[in-house]
């Protein structure tokens, strides 16, 4: 269910990036500089859409998986499967800061074999690393 609810979660945050990148690409006018090499005019229309899509990616990315996780315990994903995370010690929300160092924290688990996105499936309180470096856990809502 974690992995269904990161996946919704992406396609939140980057779903505005892949229409402008997809608007960008196919309305792109190419010129040549006088050496024959490919330019970009960085005015153009394209091009500030697709940076102003980045930012916005960002954004959504920070709102959903760090603001509304902390003051909730659900981001978007979470929600749609019906999950909360919660702190181990309160089970309330964690707040905006923890929820933002909780995803700090993902960076280990990335380590050693992505092994610390396993560590779900034989912990006994089903915590991931970095659930466990933030005192946290994931429990159905």
């Amino acid at each position: 269910m974690r992995v269904v609810a990161f996946l919704i979660d992406g396609l939140l945050a980057q779903g505005a990036f892949v229409v402008a990148t997809i608007y960008a690409v196919t309305t792109a006018t190419p010129s040549v500089d006088m050496y024959g090499n490919a330019t970009s005019d960085p005015t153009a229309l394209g091009d500030l859409l697709l940076a102003a899509s980045w930012f916005a990616m960002i954004g959504i990315w920070i709102w959903n998986r760090s603001v509304r996780r902390g003051r909730t315990g659900q981001s978007v994903g979470k929600s749609a499967m019906r999950i909360r995370l919660i702190s181990a010690a309160s089970g309330q929300p964690v707040g905006l800061g923890l929820a933002f160092g909780r995803d700090c924290a993902h960076v280990l688990e990335s380590s050693f074999f992505s092994l610390g996105y396993l560590w779900p499936l034989w912990d006994p309180m089903n915590q991931t690393f970095s659930d466990k470096i933030c005192s946290t856990v994931v429990v159905t809502a």
